[in-house]
């Protein structure tokens, strides 16, 4: 109808007036959080946003998806220095420390091959995450994931090592001899042991695991190490209170610690 905007256009003129009128944010910024999505590239943020729409009966794409209302947007290339098709633990390391390195490879720079213990164990070639840069900083970090701990994409944060797969020493095999599994460090090493919340799965990879089958694909602890309890002897060493939780009703009934670990 004559005079009468149509809703199409109605929409496109407030979406370009709110562009336009964002302006930049140049305060320090009083913490960051991180939010993941493995594989999130633009086919599957555009499934999901269409998704969203028709189940409220759109078409789908009349709608947005919170991140899309961002004031700030960037994209970036995904691969690894050797291989052109990437792995999360090498692109972990790319988003959260900085630098591209080779496939199946984490916390390390492109000196280090795929599944080269020696060379992973010189520090010159560990790379620093944000999360170590936030401590470093004095900032309390933690570090939350629906998949294991000790997997690619979060070990990244505080792990350095040649092969992602030595989640713990039962995975270390003959070609993992003399170096840390991915468990240990994060128990024991920096920045992994000053993480203040962590939270997942991967009790296995720990030692505190209650599946006994040896056959399962999971990583098994052998040197009957439970790092749950090496967690909470270090922080009460260090006069620090820690709370272990394996249940959310544990969960809810924290007032207030130092250090949470729920798994």
């Amino acid at each position: 109808m004559m005079g009468q905007q149509q809703p199409q256009k109605s929409a496109a003129l407030n979406e370009l007036e709110a562009a336009l009128n964002v302006r930049d944010n140049v305060n320090i910024a009083k913490n960051v959080i991180l939010f993941l999505g493995d594989g999130m590239g633009i086919t599957a943020n555009t499934a999901g946003r269409i998704y969203k729409g028709q189940k409220k009966g759109m078409n789908g794409e009349e709608g947005y998806l919170t991140w899309e209302r961002f004031p700030n947007a960037a994209l970036l290339k995904t691969y690894n220095v050797d291989k052109q098709v990437p792995d999360s633990a090498a692109t972990a390391t790319a988003f959260l420390c900085g630098v591209k390195s080779n496939y199946y490879t984490l916390g390390v720079d492109s000196a280090v091959k795929y599944k080269d213990c020696n060379a992973s164990l010189n520090t010159a070639h560990h790379l620093s995450s944000i999360l170590q840069w936030a401590q470093e900083q004095g900032m309390d970090t933690g570090l939350v994931t629906t998949t294991r701990i000790t997997h690619a994409t979060p070990a990244a944060l505080y792990a350095h090592t040649a092969n992602r797969i030595w989640e713990c020493d039962g995975n270390l095999k003959e070609e993992g001899a003399g170096c840390k599994d991915i468990a240990d460090q994060l128990i024991t090493e920096n920045p992994g042991k000053n993480i203040k919340v962590i939270m997942g799965g991967g009790r296995r990879t720990l030692g505190a695991g209650l599946d006994p089958n040896p056959d399962n694909k999971i990583c098994t602890r052998q040197d009957g190490r439970d790092l749950t309890q090496e967690w909470l002897k270090d922080k009460y060493h260090r006069g620090h209170t820690a709370t272990y939780a394996t249940t959310a009703e544990e969960m809810r009934e924290v007032e207030k610690t130092d250090f949470f670990l729920g798994m």
